[in-house]
Protein backbone atom coordinates (compact mmCIF):
# COMPACT_ATOMS: atom_id res chain seq x y z
CA UNK A 1 0.00 0.00 0.00
CA UNK A 2 2.60 1.95 0.93
CA UNK A 3 4.47 2.17 -2.59
CA UNK A 4 1.99 2.28 -4.62
CA UNK A 5 0.53 5.25 -2.76
CA UNK A 6 3.95 6.65 -3.42
CA UNK A 7 3.68 5.84 -6.78
CA UNK A 8 0.54 7.86 -7.28
CA UNK A 9 1.56 10.79 -5.52
CA UNK A 10 4.66 11.21 -7.88
CA UNK A 11 1.87 10.91 -10.31
CA UNK A 12 -0.56 12.68 -9.66
CA UNK A 13 0.97 15.14 -6.53
CA UNK A 14 -0.17 15.48 -3.31
CA UNK A 15 -3.93 15.11 -3.41
CA UNK A 16 -3.53 11.27 -3.89
CA UNK A 17 -2.00 10.62 -0.20
CA UNK A 18 -4.13 10.03 2.93
CA UNK A 19 -3.04 9.20 6.42
CA UNK A 20 -4.70 5.69 7.03
CA UNK A 21 -5.47 3.49 3.49
CA UNK A 22 -7.43 0.99 4.97
CA UNK A 23 -6.98 2.22 8.18
CA UNK A 24 -3.62 1.53 8.08
CA UNK A 25 -1.61 4.60 9.13
CA UNK A 26 1.63 2.81 8.37
CA UNK A 27 1.23 2.57 5.56
CA UNK A 28 -0.11 6.34 4.52
CA UNK A 29 3.32 7.65 7.15
CA UNK A 30 5.74 5.43 4.64
CA UNK A 31 4.18 6.35 1.63
CA UNK A 32 5.25 10.21 2.44
CA UNK A 33 8.44 9.29 2.96
CA UNK A 34 8.70 6.95 0.26
CA UNK A 35 7.24 10.08 -1.81
CA UNK A 36 10.03 12.29 -0.78
CA UNK A 37 13.01 9.67 -1.23
CA UNK A 38 12.40 5.95 -2.85
CA UNK A 39 10.37 3.01 -1.68
CA UNK A 40 13.07 1.12 0.45
CA UNK A 41 11.81 -0.22 3.58
CA UNK A 42 15.38 1.10 4.92
CA UNK A 43 14.56 4.76 5.15
CA UNK A 44 12.06 3.68 8.06
CA UNK A 45 14.50 2.67 10.53
CA UNK A 46 15.30 6.12 11.47
CA UNK A 47 11.88 6.95 12.16
CA UNK A 48 11.18 3.47 14.39
CA UNK A 49 14.59 4.08 16.40
CA UNK A 50 13.26 7.89 17.29
CA UNK A 51 10.18 6.61 18.66
CA UNK A 52 11.96 4.07 20.43
CA UNK A 53 14.56 5.68 21.78
CA UNK A 54 12.53 8.41 23.11
CA UNK A 55 9.92 6.25 24.42
CA UNK A 56 13.40 5.23 26.49
CA UNK A 57 14.11 8.65 27.61
CA UNK A 58 10.69 10.02 28.56
CA UNK A 59 10.67 6.14 30.80
CA UNK A 60 13.92 6.92 32.61
CA UNK A 61 12.97 10.65 33.36
CA UNK A 62 9.73 9.17 35.04
CA UNK A 63 12.34 6.80 36.63
CA UNK A 64 14.31 9.59 37.69
CA UNK A 65 12.10 11.13 39.73
CA UNK A 66 11.81 8.60 42.20
CA UNK A 67 15.52 7.19 42.21
CA UNK A 68 17.20 10.82 41.63
CA UNK A 69 20.08 9.08 39.59
CA UNK A 70 20.18 9.63 35.81
CA UNK A 71 22.59 6.35 35.77
CA UNK A 72 20.35 4.13 37.52
CA UNK A 73 17.48 5.18 35.70
CA UNK A 74 18.65 3.79 32.42
CA UNK A 75 19.66 0.80 34.04
CA UNK A 76 15.79 0.19 35.47
CA UNK A 77 14.41 1.34 31.99
CA UNK A 78 16.90 -0.60 29.81
CA UNK A 79 14.41 -4.00 29.57
CA UNK A 80 12.56 -1.37 27.45
CA UNK A 81 15.62 -0.68 25.41
CA UNK A 82 16.52 -3.98 24.59
CA UNK A 83 13.76 -6.74 24.99
CA UNK A 84 14.27 -8.54 21.56
CA UNK A 85 10.52 -8.72 21.01
CA UNK A 86 10.56 -4.97 20.55
CA UNK A 87 11.47 -5.87 16.94
CA UNK A 88 8.54 -7.15 16.16
CA UNK A 89 7.28 -3.44 15.25
CA UNK A 90 10.81 -1.81 15.34
CA UNK A 91 12.11 -3.32 12.89
CA UNK A 92 8.45 -3.83 11.00
CA UNK A 93 5.60 -1.61 9.57
CA UNK A 94 3.27 -1.40 13.12
CA UNK A 95 1.59 1.11 15.01
CA UNK A 96 3.05 0.08 18.21
CA UNK A 97 5.99 2.74 18.29
CA UNK A 98 3.73 5.90 18.00
CA UNK A 99 1.26 4.31 20.28
CA UNK A 100 3.82 3.36 23.25
CA UNK A 101 5.44 7.02 22.48
CA UNK A 102 1.94 8.51 23.09
CA UNK A 103 1.37 6.59 26.34
CA UNK A 104 4.80 7.23 27.98
CA UNK A 105 4.28 11.16 26.81
CA UNK A 106 0.79 10.94 28.80
CA UNK A 107 2.12 9.73 31.33
CA UNK A 108 4.84 11.97 31.97
CA UNK A 109 1.91 14.68 31.77
CA UNK A 110 0.09 13.54 34.05
CA UNK A 111 2.40 12.36 36.86
CA UNK A 112 4.06 16.15 36.02
CA UNK A 113 0.73 17.54 36.70
CA UNK A 114 0.51 15.61 40.08
CA UNK A 115 3.63 16.22 41.67
CA UNK A 116 3.54 18.53 44.70
CA UNK A 117 7.09 19.44 44.43
CA UNK A 118 6.72 21.39 41.17
CA UNK A 119 4.11 23.47 43.01
CA UNK A 120 6.96 24.65 44.88
CA UNK A 121 8.99 25.93 42.74
CA UNK A 122 8.59 29.59 40.73
CA UNK A 123 7.83 28.38 37.28
CA UNK A 124 5.43 25.53 38.21
CA UNK A 125 2.74 27.68 35.80
CA UNK A 126 5.51 26.49 32.56
CA UNK A 127 5.72 22.87 34.50
CA UNK A 128 2.39 22.49 33.96
CA UNK A 129 1.66 24.25 30.89
CA UNK A 130 4.40 21.68 29.03
CA UNK A 131 2.00 19.23 31.33
CA UNK A 132 -0.66 19.49 28.86
CA UNK A 133 1.66 20.04 25.95
CA UNK A 134 3.29 16.75 26.82
CA UNK A 135 0.00 14.97 27.33
CA UNK A 136 -0.89 16.60 23.34
CA UNK A 137 1.74 15.11 22.17
CA UNK A 138 0.82 12.02 23.18
CA UNK A 139 -3.04 12.09 22.35
CA UNK A 140 -1.71 12.94 19.00
CA UNK A 141 0.52 10.05 18.79
CA UNK A 142 -1.91 7.74 19.76
CA UNK A 143 -4.77 9.61 17.44
CA UNK A 144 -2.50 8.57 13.99
CA UNK A 145 -2.49 4.77 14.70
CA UNK A 146 -4.47 3.69 17.39
CA UNK A 147 -7.97 5.93 17.85
CA UNK A 148 -9.59 2.64 19.19
CA UNK A 149 -6.92 2.99 22.19
CA UNK A 150 -7.62 6.49 23.23
CA UNK A 151 -11.78 5.12 23.98
CA UNK A 152 -9.96 2.57 25.93
CA UNK A 153 -7.93 5.12 28.46
CA UNK A 154 -10.87 7.18 28.60
CA UNK A 155 -12.78 5.70 31.42
CA UNK A 156 -8.91 5.14 33.33
CA UNK A 157 -8.15 8.57 33.02
CA UNK A 158 -11.62 9.44 34.71
CA UNK A 159 -11.30 7.86 37.47
CA UNK A 160 -7.53 8.79 37.75
CA UNK A 161 -8.21 12.31 37.17
CA UNK A 162 -11.27 12.12 39.87
CA UNK A 163 -9.12 11.30 42.58
CA UNK A 164 -6.64 13.04 41.81
CA UNK A 165 -9.26 16.15 41.86
CA UNK A 166 -9.93 15.18 45.16
CA UNK A 167 -6.27 15.20 46.05
CA UNK A 168 -5.55 18.53 45.28
CA UNK A 169 -8.71 19.69 47.46
CA UNK A 170 -6.90 17.81 50.46
CA UNK A 171 -3.47 19.46 49.86
CA UNK A 172 -5.84 22.67 49.80
CA UNK A 173 -7.62 21.92 52.95
CA UNK A 174 -4.28 21.10 54.55
CA UNK A 175 -2.83 24.19 53.06
CA UNK A 176 -0.14 22.65 51.29
CA UNK A 177 -0.90 24.06 47.73
CA UNK A 178 -2.77 27.42 47.03
CA UNK A 179 -6.71 27.22 45.61
CA UNK A 180 -4.78 28.97 42.75
CA UNK A 181 -2.51 26.18 42.22
CA UNK A 182 -4.81 23.63 42.59
CA UNK A 183 -7.24 24.86 40.45
CA UNK A 184 -5.00 25.40 37.72
CA UNK A 185 -4.11 21.82 38.19
CA UNK A 186 -7.46 20.55 38.29
CA UNK A 187 -8.64 22.70 34.92
CA UNK A 188 -5.68 21.14 33.11
CA UNK A 189 -6.63 17.88 34.05
CA UNK A 190 -10.43 18.46 33.04
CA UNK A 191 -8.95 20.00 29.77
CA UNK A 192 -6.95 16.48 28.93
CA UNK A 193 -9.87 14.38 29.90
CA UNK A 194 -11.78 16.45 27.40
CA UNK A 195 -9.51 15.81 24.95
CA UNK A 196 -10.31 11.92 25.20
CA UNK A 197 -13.89 12.27 25.86
CA UNK A 198 -14.42 13.15 21.74
CA UNK A 199 -16.47 10.38 20.43
CA UNK A 200 -16.09 11.32 16.97
CA UNK A 201 -12.17 10.97 17.26
CA UNK A 202 -12.91 6.92 17.34
CA UNK A 203 -15.72 6.14 16.41
CA UNK A 204 -16.21 3.88 13.42
CA UNK A 205 -12.67 2.80 13.67
CA UNK A 206 -13.13 -1.26 14.60
CA UNK A 207 -15.07 -3.58 14.40
CA UNK A 208 -16.73 -5.23 16.95
CA UNK A 209 -17.86 -8.43 15.26
CA UNK A 210 -20.32 -10.27 13.70
CA UNK A 211 -23.87 -8.61 14.85
CA UNK A 212 -25.21 -6.16 18.36
CA UNK A 213 -26.56 -7.54 20.89
CA UNK A 214 -30.46 -7.63 21.48
CA UNK A 215 -30.92 -6.24 25.59
CA UNK A 216 -32.93 -8.32 27.60
CA UNK A 217 -33.44 -8.15 31.19
CA UNK A 218 -36.13 -10.82 31.68
CA UNK A 219 -33.99 -13.85 29.49
CA UNK A 220 -32.07 -15.65 33.15
CA UNK A 221 -28.17 -16.53 31.98
CA UNK A 222 -29.21 -19.93 31.50
CA UNK A 223 -31.44 -19.87 28.83
CA UNK A 224 -29.57 -17.11 26.29
CA UNK A 225 -30.23 -18.36 23.30
CA UNK A 226 -26.67 -18.80 21.13
CA UNK A 227 -26.17 -18.15 17.59
CA UNK A 228 -23.91 -20.23 15.20
CA UNK A 229 -21.70 -18.25 12.50
CA UNK A 230 -22.24 -18.95 9.20
CA UNK A 231 -19.57 -21.76 7.81
CA UNK A 232 -17.43 -19.39 5.50
CA UNK A 233 -16.79 -21.10 2.01
CA UNK A 234 -13.67 -23.41 0.68
CA UNK A 235 -12.21 -21.39 -2.51
CA UNK A 236 -10.78 -24.25 -4.48
CA UNK A 237 -7.05 -23.57 -4.98
CA UNK A 238 -6.21 -22.29 -8.44
CA UNK A 239 -3.70 -25.40 -10.26
CA UNK A 240 -0.64 -24.04 -11.62
CA UNK A 241 1.01 -25.59 -14.62
CA UNK A 242 4.40 -27.63 -13.72
CA UNK A 243 7.33 -25.37 -15.82
CA UNK A 244 8.55 -27.61 -19.13
CA UNK A 245 12.07 -29.66 -17.72
CA UNK A 246 14.96 -27.54 -18.76
CA UNK A 247 17.25 -29.92 -21.00
CA UNK A 248 20.99 -28.24 -20.40
CA UNK A 249 21.80 -29.00 -16.26
CA UNK A 250 21.61 -25.99 -14.14
CA UNK A 251 23.67 -26.03 -11.20
CA UNK A 252 21.23 -24.42 -8.31
CA UNK A 253 22.23 -24.38 -3.90
CA UNK A 254 19.76 -26.19 -1.87
CA UNK A 255 17.20 -23.98 -0.13
CA UNK A 256 15.48 -25.92 2.70
CA UNK A 257 12.35 -24.17 4.13
CA UNK A 258 10.41 -24.41 6.74
CA UNK A 259 6.80 -25.46 5.10
CA UNK A 260 4.05 -23.31 5.12
CA UNK A 261 0.24 -24.04 5.59
CA UNK A 262 -1.88 -24.85 2.66
CA UNK A 263 -4.60 -21.69 2.35
CA UNK A 264 -7.08 -24.31 2.14
CA UNK A 265 -6.02 -26.42 4.91
CA UNK A 266 -6.18 -22.78 6.91
CA UNK A 267 -9.67 -22.22 5.99
CA UNK A 268 -10.94 -25.61 7.13
CA UNK A 269 -8.70 -25.49 10.30
CA UNK A 270 -10.71 -21.68 10.58
CA UNK A 271 -14.09 -22.81 9.64
CA UNK A 272 -13.86 -25.89 11.87
CA UNK A 273 -12.88 -23.88 15.38
CA UNK A 274 -15.51 -21.05 14.42
CA UNK A 275 -17.92 -23.95 14.15
CA UNK A 276 -17.95 -24.73 17.70
CA UNK A 277 -17.51 -21.44 19.19
CA UNK A 278 -20.77 -19.66 20.14
CA UNK A 279 -21.74 -15.88 19.94
CA UNK A 280 -23.60 -14.44 22.82
CA UNK A 281 -26.49 -12.51 21.11
CA UNK A 282 -27.82 -11.27 24.61
CA UNK A 283 -26.87 -8.80 26.86
CA UNK A 284 -28.11 -8.11 30.50
CA UNK A 285 -28.64 -4.44 31.51
CA UNK A 286 -28.15 -3.84 35.63
CA UNK A 287 -31.34 -1.25 35.89
CA UNK A 288 -29.26 0.41 38.97
CA UNK A 289 -26.18 1.09 36.74
CA UNK A 290 -25.60 4.57 35.06
CA UNK A 291 -26.06 3.92 30.90
CA UNK A 292 -22.51 5.64 30.10
CA UNK A 293 -20.88 2.88 32.72
CA UNK A 294 -22.89 -0.25 31.12
CA UNK A 295 -21.85 0.98 27.72
CA UNK A 296 -18.42 0.68 28.34
CA UNK A 297 -18.76 -2.91 29.51
CA UNK A 298 -20.13 -3.47 26.83
CA UNK A 299 -17.92 -1.64 24.53
CA UNK A 300 -15.07 -4.47 26.21
CA UNK A 301 -17.34 -7.69 25.23
CA UNK A 302 -18.04 -6.51 21.69
CA UNK A 303 -14.31 -5.82 21.10
CA UNK A 304 -13.35 -9.48 22.66
CA UNK A 305 -15.67 -10.77 20.60
CA UNK A 306 -13.82 -9.12 17.72
CA UNK A 307 -10.92 -10.82 18.52
CA UNK A 308 -12.57 -14.22 19.56
CA UNK A 309 -13.77 -14.43 15.26
CA UNK A 310 -10.16 -12.59 13.83
CA UNK A 311 -8.03 -15.36 13.60
CA UNK A 312 -9.63 -18.73 15.43
CA UNK A 313 -7.34 -21.00 13.90
CA UNK A 314 -4.32 -19.31 15.23
CA UNK A 315 -1.93 -21.41 17.82
CA UNK A 316 -1.68 -19.11 20.45
CA UNK A 317 -5.04 -18.47 21.52
CA UNK A 318 -6.18 -18.99 24.79
CA UNK A 319 -10.03 -19.30 26.20
CA UNK A 320 -11.66 -18.76 22.72
CA UNK A 321 -14.48 -20.40 24.03
CA UNK A 322 -15.10 -17.44 26.72
CA UNK A 323 -17.35 -14.50 25.97
CA UNK A 324 -19.03 -11.84 27.88
CA UNK A 325 -22.75 -10.98 28.12
CA UNK A 326 -23.32 -9.40 31.03
CA UNK A 327 -20.99 -7.35 33.56
CA UNK A 328 -21.08 -10.39 36.37
CA UNK A 329 -19.52 -12.53 33.64
CA UNK A 330 -16.68 -9.74 32.64
CA UNK A 331 -16.15 -9.60 36.73
CA UNK A 332 -16.23 -13.38 36.65
CA UNK A 333 -13.36 -13.71 34.65
CA UNK A 334 -11.38 -10.99 36.08
CA UNK A 335 -8.67 -12.63 38.09
CA UNK A 336 -8.21 -15.24 35.24
CA UNK A 337 -7.85 -11.98 32.82
CA UNK A 338 -4.87 -10.78 35.43
CA UNK A 339 -3.62 -13.89 35.60
CA UNK A 340 -2.86 -14.28 32.02
CA UNK A 341 -1.71 -10.32 31.32
CA UNK A 342 0.73 -10.72 33.72
CA UNK A 343 2.30 -13.76 33.62
CA UNK A 344 1.58 -15.37 30.09
CA UNK A 345 3.43 -16.71 28.14
CA UNK A 346 3.01 -19.90 30.97
CA UNK A 347 5.39 -22.16 30.93
CA UNK A 348 3.13 -24.78 29.18
CA UNK A 349 3.00 -22.40 26.11
CA UNK A 350 6.70 -22.00 25.72
CA UNK A 351 7.17 -25.52 25.69
CA UNK A 352 4.25 -26.50 23.31
CA UNK A 353 4.27 -28.01 20.08
CA UNK A 354 5.89 -26.10 17.14
CA UNK A 355 4.03 -22.79 15.58
CA UNK A 356 2.48 -22.61 12.69
CA UNK A 357 5.50 -20.20 11.04
CA UNK A 358 8.78 -20.60 11.40
CA UNK A 359 9.48 -17.64 13.83
CA UNK A 360 7.45 -19.16 16.19
CA UNK A 361 10.18 -21.62 17.76
CA UNK A 362 12.85 -18.30 18.28
CA UNK A 363 9.70 -16.29 19.46
CA UNK A 364 8.71 -18.66 22.09
CA UNK A 365 12.61 -18.82 22.98
CA UNK A 366 12.70 -14.70 23.20
CA UNK A 367 9.26 -14.57 25.47
CA UNK A 368 10.77 -17.40 28.01
CA UNK A 369 14.08 -15.31 28.36
CA UNK A 370 11.81 -12.23 29.06
CA UNK A 371 9.30 -14.17 31.19
CA UNK A 372 12.41 -14.88 33.49
CA UNK A 373 13.22 -11.28 33.63
CA UNK A 374 9.80 -10.11 34.32
CA UNK A 375 9.00 -13.08 37.20
CA UNK A 376 11.91 -11.86 39.02
CA UNK A 377 11.24 -7.96 38.83
CA UNK A 378 7.72 -8.63 39.33
CA UNK A 379 8.07 -9.38 43.25
CA UNK A 380 10.00 -6.02 43.97
CA UNK A 381 7.46 -4.09 42.06
CA UNK A 382 5.45 -4.60 45.39
CA UNK A 383 8.47 -3.52 47.20
CA UNK A 384 8.63 -0.44 45.03
CA UNK A 385 5.14 0.58 45.91
CA UNK A 386 5.61 0.39 49.82
CA UNK A 387 9.03 1.94 49.84
CA UNK A 388 7.73 4.99 47.69
CA UNK A 389 4.10 4.31 48.92
CA UNK A 390 3.95 8.09 50.00
CA UNK A 391 4.80 9.37 46.64
CA UNK A 392 2.52 9.68 44.28
CA UNK A 393 3.91 9.33 41.06
CA UNK A 394 4.45 5.36 41.79
CA UNK A 395 0.63 5.42 42.28
CA UNK A 396 -0.15 6.96 39.60
CA UNK A 397 2.14 4.62 37.23
CA UNK A 398 1.05 1.24 38.85
CA UNK A 399 -2.67 2.41 38.89
CA UNK A 400 -2.08 3.40 34.89
CA UNK A 401 -0.19 0.51 33.94
CA UNK A 402 -2.50 -2.34 35.43
CA UNK A 403 -6.10 -1.11 34.55
CA UNK A 404 -4.66 -0.81 31.14
CA UNK A 405 -2.92 -4.55 31.17
CA UNK A 406 -6.47 -5.79 32.64
CA UNK A 407 -8.29 -4.40 29.96
CA UNK A 408 -6.37 -5.92 27.56
CA UNK A 409 -6.50 -8.78 29.27
CA UNK A 410 -10.33 -8.74 29.17
CA UNK A 411 -10.19 -7.72 25.57
CA UNK A 412 -7.80 -10.22 23.55
CA UNK A 413 -7.72 -13.80 23.83
CA UNK A 414 -4.02 -14.66 21.60
CA UNK A 415 -1.04 -14.57 23.50
CA UNK A 416 1.39 -13.45 20.81
CA UNK A 417 -0.98 -10.21 20.00
CA UNK A 418 -1.37 -9.77 23.70
CA UNK A 419 2.50 -10.25 24.53
CA UNK A 420 2.76 -6.96 21.82
CA UNK A 421 0.10 -4.71 23.10
CA UNK A 422 0.95 -5.01 26.81
CA UNK A 423 4.61 -4.03 25.86
CA UNK A 424 4.69 -0.68 27.23
CA UNK A 425 3.18 -1.17 30.57
CA UNK A 426 4.18 -4.69 31.61
CA UNK A 427 7.99 -3.10 30.77
CA UNK A 428 6.99 0.15 32.87
CA UNK A 429 6.06 -1.89 35.70
CA UNK A 430 9.44 -4.15 35.16
CA UNK A 431 11.20 -0.51 35.10
CA UNK A 432 10.12 0.36 38.41
CA UNK A 433 10.62 -3.23 39.60
CA UNK A 434 14.06 -3.26 39.17
CA UNK A 435 14.07 0.71 40.61
CA UNK A 436 12.65 -1.16 44.10
CA UNK A 437 15.43 -3.46 43.50
CA UNK A 438 17.94 -0.71 43.65
CA UNK A 439 16.11 0.65 46.73
CA UNK A 440 15.67 -3.09 48.09
CA UNK A 441 19.51 -3.27 48.06
CA UNK A 442 20.11 0.13 49.33
CA UNK A 443 18.20 -0.28 52.33
CA UNK A 444 20.11 -4.01 53.06
CA UNK A 445 23.31 -2.36 52.72
CA UNK A 446 22.27 0.61 55.46
CA UNK A 447 21.21 -2.16 57.76
CA UNK A 448 23.95 -4.09 57.78
CA UNK A 449 26.36 -1.26 57.95
CA UNK A 450 24.27 -0.43 61.08
CA UNK A 451 24.56 -3.82 62.73
CA UNK A 452 27.94 -3.86 62.07
CA UNK A 453 28.74 -0.91 63.74
CA UNK A 454 26.52 -1.79 66.69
Amino acid sequence: MATDMAEKIKISGWAAWELRPQGQAPAGIAAFIFALTRSKLWLLIPLNAALHASAFLVLSQLLNLLIKDQTKSFLCALPFLIFPSNLQWTSQLHKDGFSILGVVLILQGIVSLSRLENYKIGNWFFINFRSIISCICGFISIWLVRPMLLMVMQPILGLLFSLLIVIFLIRVFKKVVSWQKALTASLSLLLIFFMFSQDKIYRGSIDFGPSEFVYDNKIKPEDYEMQDLPEPAITAQPTIEKPPLVQEPVVKLARIEEPKPRMQDVEVKRRRVIKNLKIEIYWTRLSWLPPFIENKFQSLAMMRRGFRFTAPEAGSNIDMDIGFNSIKSILVYLPRAARIVFLAPFPYHRFSSKGSYAASPLMRKIATLEMMVVYFVLIFLFYAIWHWRKRIEIWIIFIFCASMMLVYGLVICNIGTLYRMRYVYITTLVAFGIAGFFAFLEQLAIRLAIRKDD
